[in-house]
């Protein structure tokens, strides 16, 4: 994605058409208004990672007032890799702080409910100060990690590792503000990365690395498939 200033008003569309399997296709639909930040360089996927990750299911879990150009980069970056990408949340509806309005695949009891999903990427935003307390938030955690899946956290995202102990002893990349929460939780912060891998949890600070650590967790994954 181009890297458009603040001023103009931009759309974008994406739209994935939809699978005879059940669950369907994720619908998937990103539609971005307006940047309100200038986004990070557009981080392009290596060839040799394209279509990496085909067959492999990937689920964004998304709360309210998410940053719009890491749900887009993320995004984009996985399905590149070949993955079948659902977004989930809590919410009904959800809503970027620049507009975008994507069209959810998933609710999270729902998704607690399946053992099909190879990476959960936990997005930073709003909404995530709730979701990360969520029971069914760990639930799905827990089964994405002890079914050998990775498990990938934004900003705030990390909350939800203090679940059922899963960042106890996990090297991690935390934003300032949740340090102090997350070492009491048993987590060691590794303050010099901003985006961090340890085993098959991947945390980065804050949403502009957001598709830094998206790009890890294919080539680790990819590895696998």
């Amino acid at each position: 994605m181009r890297c458009l200033p603040i001023c103009i008003l931009t759309v974008l569309s994406l739209v994935i058409g939809c699978g005879e399997e059940e669950p369907a296709e994720p619908a998937g639909g990103v539609r971005i208004i307006e940047l309100v930040v200038e986004p990070p360089p557009r981080l392009d996927l290596p060839v040799h990672l394209r279509g990496a990750l085909h067959g492999r299911r990937v689920v964004i879990l998304v709360g309210d007032f998410f940053y719009d150009p890491e749900l887009y980069d993320v995004r984009r970056l996985f399905l590149e890799a070949g993955a079948r990408v659902f977004l989930a949340s809590d919410y009904i509806h959800v809503a970027g702080t620049g507009g975008s309005v994507p069209l959810l695949d998933l609710q999270l009891e729902e998704l607690a409910r399946r053992d099909d999903i190879d990476l959960l990427y936990l997005m930073q935003s709003k909404g995530m100060e709730g979701m990360a307390n969520f029971p069914a938030t760990g639930t799905v955690i827990g089964n994405v990690l002890d079914d050998g899946g990775y498990v990938g956290a934004s900003g705030i995202g990390a909350l939800a590792l203090l679940q059922n102990g899963r960042a106890h002893g996990v090297r991690m990349a935390v934003f300032k503000g949740q340090r102090k929460r997350m070492r009491r939780g048993g987590a060691v912060i590794v303050e010099e990365d901003d985006v961090v891998l340890d085993g098959r949890i991947g945390t980065c600070e804050f949403w502009p690395q957001g598709p830094r650590l998206a790009l890890a967790l294919i080539e680790n994954l990819a590895v696998e498939s």
